[in-house]
């Protein structure tokens, strides 16, 4: 039976090897010094604290533990946090148990759901396509740098990606399926609705993309069928019990979270314009956006059912946001997925299949001339160093592919040029993105390359739990991850709150940037008058620290 078994494995690893091969480099890519750098941007602190409560009381999420009076129910510093769902938060806590409170602990959870994103991604693009173009798809995936950005911060992003091709799976192979079973319609409303507790609705573009997907396909009967049903009935009760919790625990910070989100984010004007997330997807598929353009506009032509379906999803999630008047960069990142399904496809059919292999970087060097022109709309601290060395990759990349496809169709006499094509992508695809991932861990930050960890370390041997920290904008979540005090963003507390309670004595520090010092805010010069710089051994000279006096 042993060995009958060892048979089948073997036999599995070897049909399965190249996928196997992009999961193992995907897994190096998304976990490799996973804790670095600090927590430094918003989002992730604020996940990072409201996980830390859920330690102690996992049916109470809270961000500041020990409030201002009169602040709170205020949308940047609640008690309750409600604004984004806990699942991921309860998964992020559990990470806290096997790791420790950790960077790596916060940002496991995300890497994790980010390398097994990439099998969903090549089992859905099998419903389509061919295997070959599945593990195209795969390969594109797992190495692009918009992915892998985000598979290694502690954002909700990649989970909800996860959470959006697994629906959209579970559907189609149910629907394309000739059995009358309801089980796969049962699951795909699951994860609907796990996708829902991950990004409330932002994550509900599967279930708008299914029914038109039906309705385009006129199959109305299926509409009003048992399967549907079933689907509708297990997103509600996957989602129900915690809305319905939350309403009766928590009225207030419920009613806020209410009229948040009927009201107060839609009011919000972004100063970024249209086309916005058009120049942020040209910088998330670089290489590959030129060949994902016309990928659309091919994909739109053949109007096949795979084509519509991806088509759709990945249309409705950007129209939508694109007329949003509130415009984040992360919040197109489920598409990229399904984008890369048709670029796949489109690479295979015109470009490998065709043996036209130096046209597929004659293009990427294109798109990556785009990326370096487009370097104002995703600025980063090394003043286009990184895309220099991008384009240098990608070329000694052209030349190294064209190459070895030479030398093994020639001097090996090999008439399969499009498996041998398939695994030396990966040669330029790896090195650009470690060079990326070094990127992210070694300069892209927020404040400085060091100082906020020691920071928080100083102030929680400086103070007492029921002290409180003011900070410059952005900063300080993280400042209230490590140092363990309740943190204000002193910009948005009104100015006879904060001159109280510095007067008062009950703030302890205060961190300035040094962008926000030089500015002309008068609360600055208020705490300039009632504090004195503290000098902290290692930490950047980008960050002041204050002690109220």
């Amino acid at each position: 039976m042993e060995s009958l078994f060892t048979e089948q494995l073997k036999a599995k690893i070897k049909e399965h090897k190249e996928l196997l091969l992009i999961l193992i480099l995907s897994i190096i890519i998304r976990l490799l010094f996973l804790n670095r750098p600090e927590l430094q941007s918003r989002d992730e602190g604020v996940h990072a604290v409201v996980a830390q409560s859920l330690l102690i009381n996992p049916l109470k999420p809270i961000l500041i533990a020990n409030p201002i009076p009169g602040l709170e129910n205020i949308r940047e510093f609640p008690h309750i946090f409600l604004e984004k769902p806990p699942l991921i938060f309860w998964l992020m806590a559990v990470s806290y148990k096997i790791f420790g409170v950790n960077e790596f602990a916060v940002r496991f959870v995300p890497a994790v759901f980010g390398i097994i994103s990439i099998l969903l991604t090549y089992m859905l693009a099998k419903q389509f396509f061919e295997k070959k173009i599945a593990l195209l798809s795969a390969l594109l995936l797992s190495l692009c740098q918009f992915n892998v950005k985000y598979s290694r911060q502690g954002m909700l992003d990649v989970p909800l990606t996860f959470f959006s091709i697994l629906t959209l799976f579970l559907f189609i192979k149910g629907f394309n399926s000739k059995s009358s079973s309801s089980m796969l319609f049962v699951l795909a409303g699951i994860s609907q609705g796990l996708g829902i507790l991950t990004k409330w609705h932002a994550a509900i573009f599967p279930t708008v993309t299914i029914l038109l997907f039906v309705c385009l396909q006129k199959k109305w009967e299926f509409l009003f069928s048992r399967k549907i049903a079933f689907y509708f009935i297990s997103v509600v009760l996957s989602t129900l019990p915690w809305l319905v919790y939350i309403y009766v625990s928590f009225p207030e910070a419920t009613r806020a979270l209410l009229l948040f989100e009927l009201g107060g984010r839609p009011s919000y004007v972004s100063s970024r314009g249209p086309f916005w997330y058009f120049g942020m997807l040209m910088w998330g598929l670089t290489p590959w956006a030129p060949i994902t353009l016309i990928s659309v506009f091919y994909s739109a032509w053949k109007r096949s059912s795979g084509d519509l379906f991806l088509l759709l999803i990945s249309g409705t999630t950007f129209f939508t946001f694109e007329l949003s008047s509130y415009k984040l960069y992360f919040y197109i990142l489920p598409i990229i997925p399904f984008l890369l399904i048709l670029t796949a496809r489109f690479i295979y059919k015109i470009i490998l299949l065709k043996e036209k292999t130096i046209l597929l970087f004659a293009v990427s060097l294109i798109g990556s001339f785009v990326y370096i022109s487009l370097k104002g709309v995703f600025p980063n601290t090394l003043f286009g160093i990184d895309q220099l060395l991008f384009l240098l990759i990608v070329s000694a990349g052209v030349g190294l592919y064209y190459i070895a496809i030479w030398f093994y169709e020639n001097k090996m006499n090999n008439s399969y040029p499009i498996k041998s094509g398939l695994l030396l992508l990966l040669i330029p695809l790896f090195i650009s993105n470690l060079t990326f991932t070094g990127v992210d861990i070694y300069t892209e930050v927020s404040y400085g390359d060091v100082g906020i960890k020691e920071i928080g370390f100083y102030i929680e041997n400086h103070s007492s739990e029921d002290d409180y920290v003011f900070s410059t904008p952005g900063l300080g979540w993280s400042i209230m991850f490590y140092a363990k005090r309740s943190t204000y963003e002193f910009h948005v507390v009104p100015r006879e709150i904060f001159e109280n309670y510095i007067l008062a004595k009950q703030v302890k520090f205060i961190v300035i940037s040094e962008e926000f010092l030089s500015s002309a805010n008068q609360k600055v010069n208020f705490v300039l008058t009632h504090s004195v710089e503290v000098n902290i051994p290692g930490v950047s000279p980008s960050l002041h620290v204050f002690s109220v006096v």
